[in-house]
């Protein structure tokens, strides 16, 4: 149906019930968009925005295996390089911390961004009663906590179903969260604590 083929559409009466999707939480799972957050954060207070910061090492060996090893490198470092001269140019401050941006790795470059990234969105949300930060880490090691506090912030519903649920779908995101110790080089993982070390993000992990 090429009506249904855009990047916006009218949800047809035969895929789901209007009366009910009227009544349905909107959720946005977005990744790395500092710049919408930190708008909605400041602009719909009714809007509540969970920050889930995962360690950078944990990030970084997700991006190799499922993103950047499948990127053509001259470009994805033609881009990234960019990216963090547009952080300049809209923050000057950020200049000194970055440092020579044509010298960096691929591998540097997706950390300094997930360092800025994440510094803007807390930044904007803390201490605003529509933010909530997650460590990514905590949240696979006490899937149920957490998650029965957020269901609880927005108002829905908590059953033995979705507790069954949500303790299925978790049962192995906390060996995945761990794996990057075994599976990034040393020198990866000194670069990570090089950038984590100069953020106050770093006292969120033990690592």
């Amino acid at each position: 149906m090429p009506s249904l083929g855009q990047a916006e559409w009218q949800v047809p009466w035969w895929f789901a019930n209007p009366t009910a999707l009227q009544k349905a939480s909107l959720v946005l799972k977005l990744n790395r968009v500092p710049g919408w957050a930190e708008w909605v954060l400041l602009n719909r207070p009714k809007a509540l925005v969970l920050h889930i910061v995962r360690h950078p090492g944990g990030f970084l060996n997700s991006a190799v295996k499922r993103y950047l090893s499948a990127q053509d490198p001259v470009m994805l470092k033609r881009n990234n390089d960019e990216r963090l001269k547009q952080i300049i140019e809209s923050d000057s401050r950020w200049a000194e911390r970055f440092g020579d941006i044509a010298a960096m790795s691929i591998d540097e470059l997706e950390l300094w961004y997930w360092c800025y990234a994440n510094e803007v969105i807390y930044l904007a949300g803390h201490g605003r009663p529509n933010y909530v930060h997650l460590i990514y880490e905590d949240l696979v090691a006490e899937p149920l906590q957490f998650m029965k506090s957020i269901y609880e912030q927005c108002n829905l519903p908590w059953t033995i179903e979705i507790e069954k649920e949500i303790s299925q779908t978790a049962s192995q995101s906390q060996s995945i969260a761990t794996a990057w110790h075994k599976k990034l080089k040393p020198e990866q993982v000194e670069l990570i604590r090089r950038i984590l070390n100069s953020s106050f993000m770093a006292q969120w992990w033990e690592d």
